[in-house]
């Protein structure tokens, strides 16, 4: 079966003259890198028990996970299925592989269809983890077909497993219309968070009521049922029960709750078994709430378990489960869901902790004053931790949480490092759209620079600033510093942060948290925290420094492959905050350059043969020129953030962060940065059981063959899988 052309796969994704599309689609699946997470010696120095402990809130977050797949697309979960059955015993996955070449005629027509089942599963869906836009295939229709068949030839559900494959071939292929392409609203993308005829305006006008109601939306999906009536349905294993019912601003709402019952259920019960074997009584307590809560579907039992998760001070075995990040919600207002289980590198967190207590000191450096800070700096656990399970669709390198405000203020937050993913996903060879010497120097400052940055972006930033909710201040006593007036506007009962920004706030709190990392990391004492002498200085500015701002813009730069400039729309929440900082550092660069006659200091140039482009930046110009700029950046951030601006900050943040595609250097970036995408780094997890009073640690290769033998080792049936999640709606 021969190879089949980008011309021919246009064609059977429903695109017509414009193969680039097809092309970025398809290569989002082919000739990415794998790693294997290594956490072998952390799990070594684990107890009898608290390995079991460990077991058991792994196998809550991957049974629960498959809600990820319904929160992607419509067909993730089918396809997940079908990918399960594919790879199957009893032949091991190697002999499967083998099998479907000699069926197809074609070695490289099945290592095809492997790396588009291990994207599958390491995305859970279609749809990439980062950068919410659909891949496909590099195969056609009948090769994709050819290869199902073939791996599920001897299986007593073959019949079956064809139907739902044949079933789901335009949801796999198709590319056009182009909202097929993202995630998003109405004609720029598709969702399932909501049923499919519910427009942007309906979900902000259902989102309004919400609102007034104190009903959060975190955990829900929200179903259009009639012309102007709308059903919310929040997770939970219990049934619908009671349903609350608002009509307001012409339209019903009403409130239930029996979403995704059998993903709770399974989570809910082995929370239960955990607390029996949790090693301190905070942990036993953090268990049944999470376990209450997922019964329940009340979001303010989370909120409980979050507030007593703060408290479980220095943990060996660290955990966190939930619907959390609202990244890929459109409406930004609803949360995917993630589990996460990691053992506690006690060495690395030695500098994270030395930043803890040096934390309040280095808040008052911030630019916006006592007015808009928090009272009091609730000191949080800051860990380095080596990532046991991490069961969402994609791995982050740091985290900060809880995502709920309230919580935050009275309890506070935590920080966490993802050490083990950090050092397996550095860069390796050459570094494009830099010279060869910042290539050199990005490269072996890499890993040092990410640490530094991770800590001061979750803790200082994600950390700092204080949101202004009416009753808890003086609106007359509080000075903007971007007017010299009284504010005027702030947040009333009910509301939040992500209530009010909507999908424009998580890139806006990235890039927030970022710019505190840039401005902080000059500091002596931060850098002694990660053990470097400030003194140690070029062209005035430390070399952590300098690489902490080289990594900034040239992920922001890489970016650049997530923006769609025919919608100016962004796909990634954090790739449009580091263009955010990028694009202020570059204007600011542009302004002083014109004024003084120095060379810009930071510039997106052409090559002498206008073939490529360069990103440069001037370390002699760090201090008086760039932090200025993110310095000034990060004030507006958190001023329109504190009081609710929503206004002023859209308006800001979309003039930043739209891409000029009429600037032929911009132009040519944008060509190059997409034409030269790889896939992501996907990361081969690995996997606890249960042997006897035992918990073995079970390891995979770090390949596409080992992404897929990890899955088929968790989910051995296809009782794992829930087709039937999507019929509430």
């Amino acid at each position: 079966m021969s190879i089949i052309s980008l011309e021919e796969l246009a064609k059977e994704c429903g695109v017509e003259g414009d193969v680039s599309v097809v092309e970025r689609a398809a290569v989002a699946v082919g000739g990415g890198e794998f790693s294997a997470l290594d956490c072998k010696q952390a799990w070594d120095g684990l107890s009898e028990k608290e390995k079991l402990y460990a077991h058991y809130l792994c196998a809550a977050s991957w049974a629960s996970v498959p809600v990820c797949q319904h929160q992607a697309s419509r067909e993730s979960a089918t396809l997940f299925l079908i990918t399960l059955r594919c790879f199957r015993g009893p032949r091991t996955v190697a002999e499967i592989i083998a099998a479907i070449a000699a069926a197809v005629g074609s070695e490289e027509v099945a290592q095809r269809f492997v790396e588009y089942s291990a994207a599958i599963f390491a995305n859970m869906g279609n749809y990439l983890g980062f950068g919410d836009s659909k891949f496909v295939p590099r195969l056609s229709r009948a090769q994709y077909m050819a290869c199902v068949r073939a791996a599920v030839a001897s299986q007593p559900n073959a019949a079956d497993t064809e139907k739902l494959a044949e079933g789901v071939l335009d949801a796999v292929f198709l590319l056009n219309p182009p909202n097929l392409r993202r995630m998003g609203f109405d004609d720029t993308g598709v969702t399932s968070y909501y049923t499919a005829d519910v427009s942007k305006s309906e979900a902000e006008a259902v989102q309004a009521v919400l609102d007034r109601h104190h009903c959060n939306a975190v955990n829900t999906r929200c179903a259009k049922t009639g012309e102007k009536s709308f059903r919310v349905v929040a997770a939970s294993a219990e049934p619908a029960g009671e349903v609350a019912r608002y009509e307001e601003d012409g339209i019903v709402v009403e409130v239930s709750r029996g979403d995704f019952p059998k993903y709770m259920t399974r989570c809910a019960e082995y929370l239960d078994k955990a607390a029996e074997c949790a090693p301190r009584e905070v942990e036993t307590k953090m268990m049944h709430e999470y376990s209450a809560h997922f019964r329940s579907g009340d979001v303010g039992m989370h909120k409980e378990s979050q507030s007593t998760w703060v408290t479980d001070k220095n943990p060996t075995v660290e955990f966190n489960i939930g619907f959390i990040e609202t990244y890929r919600d459109p409406l930004g207002v609803r949360a995917e869901w993630e589990g996460w289980v990691a053992i506690v590198n006690k060495e690395l967190s030695r500098s994270y902790a030395n930043l803890v207590e040096l934390a309040p000191k280095v808040l008052s450096l911030l630019p916006w004053g006592p007015a808009f800070e928090k009272p009091t700096f609730i000191k949080p656990d800051f860990t380095a931790i080596d990532v046991l399970a991490y069961a969402t669709s994609g791995l982050p390198l740091g985290i900060n949480l809880p995502n709920y405000d309230d919580v935050r203020e009275a309890a506070g937050f935590k920080n966490v490092s993802l050490m083990n993913v950090l050092y397996a996903g550095g860069p390796t060879g050459q570094v494009p759209f830099l010279s060869e010497e910042d290539g050199e120097f990005y490269k072996s400052t890499y890993a040092k620079s990410f640490e530094i940055n991770i800590g001061l972006h979750e803790l200082l930033g994600h950390g700092s600033g204080r949101v202004l909710v009416e009753g808890s201040f003086d609106p007359e006593k509080v000075i903007s510093p971007l007017t010299g007036k009284p504010i005027t506007s702030w947040y009333k009962k009910g509301q939040t942060y992500d209530s009010i920004f909507k999908s424009l706030g998580s890139s806006m709190e990235e890039c927030r948290a970022e710019s505190v990392s840039l401005v902080l990391v000059n500091n002596p004492d931060v850098l002694r925290c990660f053990d470097f002498n400030p003194d140690d200085l070029k062209d005035g500015v430390h070399d952590m420094t300098f690489a902490c701002y080289m990594r900034m813009f040239y992920s922001g730069f890489r970016g650049l492959e997530t923006y769609n400039p025919s919608t100016n729309q962004w796909l990634q929440a954090h790739a449009r905050a580091r263009w955010g900082i990028l694009s202020a550092a570059i204007k600011a660069a542009k302004e002083v350059s014109a004024r003084t006659g120095r060379k810009p200091a930071v510039q997106i140039v052409l090559t002498e043969d206008k073939k490529d482009v360069r990103l440069e930046i001037d370390r002699s110009q760090v201090n008086d020129v760039i932090l200025p700029a993110v310095t000034d950046l990060l004030l507006h951030l958190q001023i329109y953030r504190a009081t609710a601006d929503f206004e002023n900050g859209k308006r800001m943040w979309e003039e930043l962060t739209t891409v000029d595609m009429t600037d032929p250097v911009i132009a040519k970036a944008y060509e190059l940065v997409v034409k030269s995408h790889k896939p992501r780094r996907q990361f081969v997890q690995p996997y606890t059981q249960l042997d006897g009073d035992s918990v073995r640690l079970i390891t995979f290769p770090a390949s596409a063959q080992g992404m897929i033998e990890s899955y088929e080792t968790r989910y051995p049936t296809d009782d794992a899988i829930d087709l039937n999640a999507d019929k509430i709606f």
